[in-house]
Order: structure tokens, then C-alpha cells, then sequence
């Protein structure tokens, strides 16, 4: 499973994180390294991980994801999700 990930930045320097293809163990890992390198180089902007595109979470990358999230947001409340479809909605619940 592949997971592309495209950055975009707007006029007040607010970030981006567009994901697209499905997260799994094999990239879930590097995910969460690009996203404290985004976190840790953009202290004050609000980073957004828009999942409109997101085909595929497996187990094993949803527990990833989810440590990640928790991970980054005790550090700051500056990370949000957008476009969670309902299903992603019921297992984040979870």
C-alpha cells in the first residue's frame, strides 16, 4: 500500500497535509516523522491533515496514526483533521 502525502501552505502560513492512498504499518512510521519535522519547523501555524483522499487505514497503521495524533497534540493543539469520512470517524471514537 502506497500513502502520498502533499504539503500546501496558505497566505498566513497555516500548512496543508493533503494524504492520498492508505496507511499501513510499512508507512505509517515515516508519516509520523514527517509530521514532527513539520511540527517542529512551523511551531505557531495550525497544521491541518486533510483525509478526503485516504483510501485504506489497516489496523496497524490506524494505531500509528492515532499514537502519532496523540503524540503531536500534547506537544501543541495546533494539528486538526479534515474530510474524516464516517467510517475513520467510528473507529477514531473507538
Amino acid at each position: 500500500m502506497s500513502l502520498k502525502a502533499q504539503f500546501t501552505t496558505n497566505a498566513l502560513g497555516d500548512i496543508t497535509v493533503h494524504l492520498k492512498g492508505g496507511i499501513d504499518f510499512e508507512n505509517s512510521i515515516p508519516l509520523r516523522g514527517q509530521l514532527e519535522t513539520i511540527q517542529n519547523n512551523n511551531p505557531t501555524c495550525s497544521i491541518t491533515i486533510d483525509l478526503d483522499t485516504l483510501d485504506f487505514v489497516g489496523s496497524s497503521g490506524l494505531c500509528h496514526f492515532v499514537e502519532t495524533l496523540k503524540i503531536l497534540n500534547t506537544k501543541k493543539s495546533q494539528l486538526k483533521l479534515a474530510n474524516v469520512s464516517s467510517d475513520f470517524i467510528k473507529v477514531f471514537k473507538l
